[in-house]
């Protein structure tokens, strides 16, 4: 009896400790709530009033914008979002396969990470991965591409709309390092531009978008990001 005892314990004991370990794994990086999956995403759309891009020296503005994407995984998901009246020194920009004068299309993946904000607090950011964006004035292209994050509130609360803020200082995003996959250290995470064909340097883009309409194959629901 006393041995089917010991027995007994030491698989308790395995039990509690692979508890724990898949504990602390889960919680190195936020995730949203419900989780979604490739075959049953999380849809949402989004809005922004005016976006400021500094790319190369040059500020290009957006005076409102609207987007939708998905979620597919805890803490993945796609987006796609349209620029509208972007103006550099008064001309009007366009993407390089938009149609309509002024509308510039922007295409990558969102990652949900954590950061360090300026008190040195550790939040949870929206990490954009952007796809190259085209932004062709009259004769100047710029070219923008990289990484760019934002706080994202609420957190920890259901919730029928997010806020994600992309803030810059300067000429740089005031967000420029996320915590990598691991949650052990930190990683770059900056946008880079280009001005006609020239040397890459930094970008910034400062912009606050409300995300909305979330629904998955059962209708509306309203997320929660965990951290």
């Amino acid at each position: 009896m006393t041995r089917i005892k010991l027995v007994g314990l030491a698989v308790l004991a395995v039990l509690a400790v692979a508890a724990l370990t898949a504990t602390a794994s889960s919680a190195q990086l936020p995730n949203y709530l419900p989780v979604a999956t490739a075959a049953e995403p999380t849809e949402f759309t989004a809005t922004s009033g005016k976006t400021e891009f500094i790319s190369s020296g040059l500020t290009l503005t957006s005076e409102k914008s609207k987007g939708t994407g998905v979620v597919n995984s805890e803490m993945d998901g796609t987006f796609d979002f349209l620029f509208e009246k972007v103006l550099f020194l008064g001309i009007l920009c366009t993407g390089l396969e938009d149609k309509e004068s002024g509308s510039v299309l922007a295409l990558g993946n969102t990652n949900l990470r954590y950061a360090l904000n300026s008190k040195k607090e550790k939040i949870v950011v929206v990490a954009f991965l952007l796809k190259p964006v085209h932004f062709s004035c009259a004769g100047t292209l710029a070219v923008v591409t990289g990484c760019v994050a934002g706080e994202v509130t609420p957190v920890k609360k259901a919730t029928k709309e997010l806020v994600i803020k992309l803030e810059t200082k300067e000429k740089d995003n005031t967000i420029v390092k996320i915590f990598n996959l691991a949650g052990t250290a930190e990683e770059p995470c900056e946008l880079k531009s280009s001005t006609n064909e020239g040397t890459v340097g930094l970008a910034a883009q400062k912009q606050e978008a409300k995300v909305t309409g979330f629904k998955n194959k059962k209708g509306a629901v309203e997320p929660e990001i965990m951290s």
